[in-house]
């Protein structure tokens, strides 16, 4: 199975991975530091993990375990697991207008 991961995560506590990172406080936050920031992608509304955060490395690491845990995982995939790092150039990102420089 290939996996694709894109960076940015959709903005609704229905999604598990989105509702995880932010209880765990490890998204970018907006300019002033109080909110996460809020950004748009294909899902719409969306949030990024601030990678800076080392908080958010062991999360970020959890998302990708084949064997069942206390949170989130691909448990009905199988253990031939791929991954396909997508979106994570500049430009993906660039074209939103708050944080054109």
């Amino acid at each position: 199975m290939v996996v694709i991961v894109d960076p940015h995560l959709k903005r609704t506590d229905d999604y598990p991975v989105y509702k995880e990172a932010k209880e765990l406080g490890v998204l970018v936050k907006d300019k002033n530091g109080n909110d996460n920031y809020e950004g748009w992608c294909w899902p719409g509304s969306s949030s990024w993990v601030d990678f800076f955060d080392p908080a958010s490395w062991d999360f970020w690491k959890s998302l990708f375990k084949t064997s069942k845990g206390s949170s989130w995982s691909w448990t009905e995939s199988t253990e031939d697991i791929h991954i396909w790092n997508d979106m994570n150039e500049v430009c993906a990102i660039c074209q939103l207008p708050s944080l054109q420089v």
